[in-house]
């Protein structure tokens, strides 16, 4: 294709200046600052205080950059990174939000699932590594399906429905995991969390494109990958949190008179070196609680895509009745 491929069309000669003006720099640099900024946040939740200075000065300034990001974006006009006009139609604005949230269903089990599987079942970082082909793998083959399918079904919506539910699905039993979770099983949660999210995440983006006109197209597409890494971001910071917190709640409650911190440091392969008989049984519970607390984000984020799906097919289904009775009562 690189070589035998010919734009047809000349592309538009632009002076440097308003290229620049066009990859909206400042509202990449604020959204990155604000991103980095809850990222810090929810990383140092857990290991210190609520009030401690730096959590609350993190959450302030990712406050703040937020507020300078939209103020950047209204005064930067079409030359905006984020097109606001986009938001006005509520189709196009319920699949970015579902675009968001079906990505906090995946990404985050991939931080999560490779600790547990290196503490709780003992998996070097390799075979943890290898644990996940099933959801990679079945995330890659469902979307391919899902993407053909609907060049000839065109019918996006029973994708989000179907999909969100598939992930709602496989997640819960994914929450359910434990050292003594036979293979097979494991391996078909995978694969219902696989099947789910990847008949449902790359047709947001597609439904958008035929949603909009042609002059819409490359905002609209934009930023249906800006939400979608949007909602990786959170998704994933969130999901770090919530493991943080879920293994010091359970050590402190099993295991007070240990220091948490050196139970964080020592890492999910190198427990078993340092602990032994009763205090490891209690740490890779710990380690157990704080997955299973983590897994929480994607159950809920699936859960939320279920809801977008449904609010946008429930009101289509009546629609359509209302039409065949309109064309029943005219015959």
């Amino acid at each position: 294709m690189f070589l035998c491929f010919h734009d047809p069309g000349k592309p538009k000669d632009v002076p440097l200046r308003e290229k620049l003006l066009n990859l909206d720099l400042n509202g990449a640099i604020l959204l990155s600052g604000c991103f980095s900024c809850f990222i810090l946040a929810t990383h140092w939740i857990g290991i210190m205080p609520p009030t401690s200075a730096r959590i609350i000065g993190s959450f302030i300034g990712f406050v703040g950059l937020f507020i300078c990001f939209a103020i950047n974006e209204r005064y930067m006009g079409s030359c905006a990174m984020v097109q606001a006009r986009v938001f006005k139609n509520k189709l196009v604005f319920a699949n970015l939000l579902y675009a968001s949230f079906i990505a906090g269903a995946f990404f985050p089990l991939m931080y999560t699932l490779p600790i547990q599987f290196q503490s709780v079942n003992n998996n070097t970082a390799s075979q943890s590594g290898v644990r996940l082909i099933p959801l990679v793998m079945g995330v890659s083959l469902f979307t391919m399906i899902s993407n053909g399918t609907l060049t000839f079904w065109r019918h996006y919506k029973p994708f989000f429905l179907v999909g969100a539910i598939l992930a709602v699905a496989g997640n819960v039993k994914i929450h359910s995991l434990d050292a003594s979770t036979p293979t097979r099983d494991w391996v078909g949660f995978e694969l219902l969390t696989a099947t789910g999210v990847g008949l449902a995440l790359q047709i947001p983006m597609i439904a958008n494109q035929a949603l909009v006109s042609a002059d819409d197209l490359a905002a609209v597409t934009s930023m249906s990958l800006f939400m979608e890494n949007t909602g990786t971001v959170f998704s994933v910071a969130s999901s770090e949190a919530a493991f943080t917190n879920g293994l010091l709640s359970s050590l402190a409650r099993n295991l007070p008179e240990l220091d948490a911190k050196e139970i964080m440091d020592a890492g999910a392969t190198q427990i078993r070196g340092l602990f032994s008989g009763h205090e490891l049984d209690q740490v890779l519970k710990g380690y157990l609680d704080g997955c299973k607390t983590s897994h929480v984000i994607p159950v809920a984020c699936g859960a939320i895509c279920a809801a977008i799906s449904l609010s946008n097919a429930v009101p289509a289904t009546f629609q359509g009745i209302k039409k065949r009775l309109g064309k029943s009562h005219d015959r």
